[in-house]
């Protein structure tokens, strides 16, 4: 599982510890040339962030799931995400 965000590498390991997450996330930033966000149409540009939003992919590449909730303030439904990727291990 990848966790990929706008924060900076520094800031994704103090929330992985705060939150006591587990080692097998492995957090990516897009802090620097948000390069993940504008090739995903994940970026929100005037704020240097990036929308909430799942995305399952299997071993094949193929998606198979996404979810773009519409606030920032509103969680992904994570349940159905691994749901469906459990489908796919």
């Amino acid at each position: 599982m990848y966790a990929v965000s706008a924060d900076t590498a520094f800031a994704q390991a103090r929330f992985k510890k705060a939150a006591k997450l587990s080692d097998k996330i492995t957090f990516l930033s897009d802090s620097i040339k948000h390069d993940f966000g504008r090739n995903t149409g994940t970026e929100i540009s005037a704020l240097g962030l990036l929308t909430r939003t799942t995305i399952v992919v299997d071993q094949k590449n193929i998606i198979r799931h996404i979810q773009r909730v519409p606030e920032l303030t509103t969680i992904p439904d994570l349940k159905k995400a691994v749901s469906i990727a459990k489908k796919y291990i």
